[in-house]
C-alpha cells in the first residue's frame, strides 16, 4: 500500500505492487526526478507518471498491479492512481519504504 500523507493525515491509500524478493529497498529517500513518460532501457517499457526516489526505482503506472510483489524494484501503480501520485509529489518529497 502506498500512502499519500499531508503532515500526519492520510490523504489517500493506493494499491501497489513492489519488487520481488525485496528488490524495492527499504529506507528513507526523496523524490529526485519526475518524468511524465520515462523509458526503461533495461526492461524496454514505458513508465508513465514516473517519480524516481532511489537509483532507477520509481513509482509509475503499470497495467498489471497484482496484490503481491511482482516488479524488478519499482512501485507499480494502477492507471489513474499513478497520475494522482505524480501530481501529489514534488522534487524533494520524502519517500519512506518499509
Amino acid at each position: 500500500v502506498l500512502l499519500l500523507l499531508n503532515g500526519n493525515d492520510v490523504e489517500r491509500a493506493v494499491h501497489t505492487s513492489t519488487g520481488v524478493g525485496g528488490a524495492t529497498p527499504s529506507g528513507r529517500y526523496r523524490v529526485y526526478r519526475k518524468e511524465l513518460y520515462s523509458w526503461s532501457v533495461p526492461f524496454q517499457v514505458w513508465m508513465p507518471y514516473a517519480a524516481y526516489f532511489v537509483g532507477g526505482i520509481a513509482t509509475h503506472e503499470y497495467p498489471d498491479v497484482p496484490s503481491y510483489p511482482a516488479s524488478h524494484g519499482c512501485v507499480r501503480l494502477p492507471a489513474g492512481e499513478a497520475q494522482r501520485v505524480y501530481s501529489f509529489v514534488d522534487i524533494g518529497t520524502p519517500v519512506e519504504v518499509f
